[in-house]
């Protein structure tokens, strides 16, 4: 089965960072070993008011890609 291994991270849509603010991946943890075909859910915690949307990047070495504008409610379903 083919494997990737991969960080995600998220962003504030629309603003930047204010103090107070935060958001953070608890899941998947950097550097898990994901298989292709298969469900993920990407989880995070947010402080503040952070907004009601945030993006979804993935970073595979130097490469980024946004996979989703999504709700922030603390969980997205990622297919692999």
């Amino acid at each position: 089965m083919n494997r990737i291994s991969a960080s995600f991270f998220l962003a504030f849509l629309g603003t930047a960072a204010l103090a107070g603010q935060s958001l953070t991946v608890t899941a998947p943890k950097a550097g898990d070993q994901l298989c292709r075909g298969r469900e993920y859910a990407v989880t995070w915690t947010s402080a503040g008011a952070v907004g009601a949307k945030v993006v979804i990047r993935l970073r595979q070495g130097t490469v980024r890609s946004d996979l989703a504008v999504t709700e922030n409610d603390g969980s997205w379903t990622w297919s692999v």
